[in-house]
């Protein structure tokens, strides 16, 4: 399982610092040494774009400025880029959870997570 999580390359998006802060310990935590950061959808999308390789998960907030989660999500699909999409977000209806999943999101966190919960949500998209 360590050899799993050793090989991710994870980029946390979130326009809160310390939210990019916590997930990243927690990330570094697990044995995840590769982890980048962005501010919102247009940052990540930008350093994605540049470099596709470097990423192979994506750890999002919905809410964010100038460029959304979900906004982010629909730009890399429909650049062909189909890296594992973990929505990390507040929004725990049942609307939100269901329009995340028909929009392709691969697994959907409802914040704070806990470090147990975003393992298994890692290994969940990593298994598929």
């Amino acid at each position: 399982m360590e050899g799993i999580f050793a090989d991710m390359r994870v980029m946390v998006v979130d326009d809160v610092e310390m939210t990019q802060r916590l997930v990243g310990a927690m990330l570094r935590n697990m044995g995840i040494s590769q982890v980048f950061l962005a501010g919102n959808g247009v940052e990540a999308l930008d350093q994605i774009v540049a470099e596709p390789e470097r990423v192979n998960t994506l750890l999002c907030d919905w809410n964010m400025p100038e460029m959304d989660g979900m906004a982010l999500l629909s730009n890399l699909r429909q650049q062909g880029i189909d890296i594992p999409f973990v929505m990390m977000t507040g929004r725990n209806d049942e609307a939100s959870v269901h329009l995340a999943k028909e929009s392709g999101v691969d697994a959907y966190i409802v914040k704070p997570c806990c470090p147990f919960q975003l393992k298994e949500k890692l290994l969940h998209v990593h298994r598929k």
